[in-house]
């Protein structure tokens, strides 16, 4: 909190210097036109860059950031599409955009058949980044809903290691 709060001063004070020098020289239209191009280019790199961690588990974070930051920039870009067409320009048949992934070995040696996505419908509506589930993690959950109390996969059987995942 402190390093945000220090940002924060040193950006202020390098406005507080250097806004006077731009109104002489370029005029309120032209400092103000300065500063607001380097917010769009701000916008854009938080855009592109930035994933969204809102509302989501431990686990769902662990996933979202294992994801390459080119396939999130180009996810950013076809969602940003999306927004434009569906609330902008009021079409109602256009589809949100879903993450795919290529096909990962995880790290048992498991090759994954179909592309992961990263989303969840709910209630009729998408809602992009849910967790990422491999053949191997839906396994293992089937396990464990059918595995009898205190013989989960050769280990103590507590409720912390089925709740951990360890197994």
């Amino acid at each position: 909190m402190s390093m945000a709060t220090a940002l924060t001063w040193f950006f202020n004070f390098l406005l507080a210097v250097t806004f006077p020098k731009f109104q002489d020289a370029f005029h309120n239209t032209g400092a103000f036109g300065y500063y607001a191009a380097w917010c769009v280019v701000g916008w854009v790199l938080i855009l592109l860059f930035v994933p969204e961690t809102k509302d989501l588990t431990l686990e769902q974070l662990d996933a979202r950031f294992s994801i390459p930051s080119k396939s999130h920039a180009k996810f950013a870009l076809k969602q940003c599409l999306f927004v434009i067409r569906h609330y902008v320009l009021r079409r109602q048949h256009v589809k949100r955009p879903i993450m795919e992934l290529p096909p990962q070995e995880d790290d048992y040696g498991h090759q994954e058949a179909e592309p992961r996505k990263i989303s969840l419908e709910k209630d009729g509506r998408t809602t992009a980044f849910a967790p990422l589930v491999t053949r191997y993690s839906v396994h293992c959950m089937a396990e464990l809903r059918t595995s009898v109390p205190g013989q989960v996969g050769g280990g103590s059987g507590s409720a912390d290691d089925a709740a951990s995942g360890w197994h």
